[in-house]
């Protein structure tokens, strides 16, 4: 197998496809048996054996290349001062893991602002939660930090709390439908019942549902 090409077939790192990069560029390393120098297992020879010293020289600069290779142009310029393959690599996760952090924080404090009195309607208002919520979903690493059936529910209730002033209209849309449910129940099921909840409110008051949101008790 030609690892040249495998180089060349790896989709360069632009700062949205770090986790995809990582994986095919360590593959790389490893055939290079440059893996334990990038990962900063295999340290600098403290010796003053020619070979042994070149070996390890060799290798790093190596990895060094192939990790500039598989870079954007301007991933390449953010990054060109470090000479220490190891130390780039680190770096480089570590600016994702950030970078990480902030878009979930981010998409946590629009989830905060969703309210149900904006959308219209029960289910728009889900369908707006649960597509930010899948956007959270797609920005985590692992599967224990994507968002939890508990934080659904959390913010679905969150933003009908706040709908109305007077929280009338709130108070019958959660009633017998959150008040006697467990964190345990699926955010589907919930959201049925305050679907169901609403369609018969509008049809008790003979009112739409636009402006059942906005109606006082």
């Amino acid at each position: 197998m030609n690892n040249q090409l495998l180089i060349h077939d790896i989709k360069k790192l632009d700062g949205t496809n770090y986790k995809e990069w990582t994986f095919n560029v360590g593959l790389v390393l490893k055939q290079k048996l440059c893996w334990f120098i990038t990962t900063g297992i295999e340290k600098k020879p403290h010796t003053i054996a020619l070979a042994e010293w070149l070996s390890w020289s060799q290798k790093k600069e190596i990895a060094m290349s192939t990790i500039f290779l598989t870079m954007e142009c301007q991933m390449q310029q953010r990054y060109m001062e470090f000479e220490d393959p190891h130390i780039l690599w680190e770096k480089i996760k570590s600016d994702y893991t950030m970078k990480i952090k902030k878009n979930t924080f981010t998409i946590q404090k629009e989830l905060y602002g969703i309210c149900l009195e904006d959308s219209g309607s029960v289910e728009v208002y889900a369908q707006y939660i649960q597509h930010v919520i899948d956007h959270f979903n797609l920005t985590t690493e692992e599967d224990s930090e994507k968002m939890s059936n508990i934080e659904h529910l959390f913010f679905l209730l969150n933003g009908i709390v706040a709908a109305s002033p007077d929280r009338s209209v709130t108070l019958q849309l959660l009633h017998d439908c959150i008040v006697s449910e467990s964190l345990d129940t699926n955010a589907v099921d919930v959201l049925l019942n305050l679907i169901a909840r609403e369609v018969e409110l509008e049809k008790n008051k003979g009112i739409s549902s636009h402006t059942l949101l906005y109606t006082k008790g």
